[in-house]
């Protein structure tokens, strides 16, 4: 299911892990490159008058996402990402304005095989 908001604020963090590959004989440090991680983590504002109040990720924990970021001040830049819903939280302020915080951890297993 396709859904659009706006995010109050986002943060992306990305990884990757290495594995020692030294042998006893090396006098430094030797890494590999094994796998990539990260995470996203993302707040969202839903008005509660608007055609579309309910929030997307909450109750969804566990559950594989996909999430395109589109930046757009005069050219818009878009980046997506695959993950797993991993932490929620929803709260509301006096204004009638719903937040969603949402962590989204990025490198999991199967995530290659999930389309939206």
């Amino acid at each position: 299911v396709d859904q659009t908001t706006l995010a109050r604020s986002i943060r992306v963090q990305e990884s990757v892990n290495f594995t020692d590959v030294k042998s006893l004989a090396d006098t430094y440090e030797k890494s590999l490159v094994t796998t990539d991680t990260g995470s996203i983590e993302a707040e969202f504002m839903y008005d509660l008058a608007s055609s579309n109040p309910s929030p997307i990720f909450h109750g969804n924990r566990g559950k594989f996402c996909k999430i395109e970021i589109v930046m757009a001040e005069s050219t818009p830049v878009t980046t997506t990402y695959v993950g797993v819903i991993q932490q929620t939280s929803l709260g509301t302020e006096v204004d009638g304005i719903v937040t969603e915080s949402v962590t989204i951890k990025l490198g999991v297993a199967y995530a290659a095989s999930f389309s939206a």
